[in-house]
């Protein structure tokens, strides 16, 4: 994933905050539009979903990433930049529950959602990407590959950092996310395209979960 991880749209994290004083045991049920994007280093692509590039990757985004592009160039020195405000948001409200397990551990879990806006747009030469997020790592190619619609499904267990009656719940999150959609070029040249990624944090390159298991596919169909 880029250096921070974009999975989830800051005001999913903000809906968690607002929910936890009501948890009492029963999966509280909710919607939030978030947009989904993350990077495919496999094919050089960029996905953006829930969203388009153009509604994301708005002047308050652009400037976060900056910022942070900043922050690192720095030293990361200082608090890390704020994020953006007003954050992006997706298309179409996704369902989201969440779930407080018997050892207090917060968890969200989100059904398949079908039907949702896709885009795939070409990530910048390896030297011009800052590593970053979706924006700044396609602003210097400029070339969306392909777009359609799909299908998403993702989960977050244990948030990082979450505060659960007083105190951090675990201060580590497991988050995956998976899609697949059919998806089309500006040439008319149709892709079947699915992704996975799942992210652990913190982890090491010792024994033990792996940091990131990220697979893609891309398949030319009739």
């Amino acid at each position: 994933m880029w250096k921070r991880p974009f999975l989830i749209a800051a005001t999913m994290v903000l809906a968690l905050t607002a929910w936890l004083p009501a948890m009492a045991g029963p999966p509280v049920r909710s919607t939030d539009a978030f947009p989904f994007t993350g990077p495919d280093f496999d094919h050089d692509l960029a996905i953006f979903v829930n969203t388009s590039r153009e509604s994301f990757c708005s002047d308050a985004q652009v400037a976060f990433e900056q910022a942070v592009a900043d922050w690192l160039q720095d030293g990361m020195q200082g608090p890390f930049p704020d994020d953006p405000a007003p954050p992006p948001t997706g298309d179409v409200a996704l369902p989201v529950q969440f779930v407080e397990t018997p050892n207090g551990v917060i968890a969200t879990t989100r059904g398949v959602v079908d039907g949702l806006h896709m885009e795939l747009w070409t990530l910048d030469d390896p030297a011009d990407r800052l590593g970053i997020g979706a924006c700044l790592d396609t602003d210097d190619a400029n070339e969306m590959f392909a777009s359609g619609t799909g299908t998403f499904r993702g989960g977050t267990t244990d948030y990082f950092g979450t505060v659960f009656g007083g105190e951090v719940a675990r201060p580590s999150f497991i988050d995956h996310t998976q899609g697949r959609g059919v998806v089309t070029t500006p040439a008319g040249d149709r892709y079947d395209y699915s992704w996975f990624f799942h992210q652990h944090v913190p982890c090491d390159d010792g024994p033990g979960p792996r940091c990131e298991v990220a697979t893609f596919r891309l398949r030319s169909v009739p």
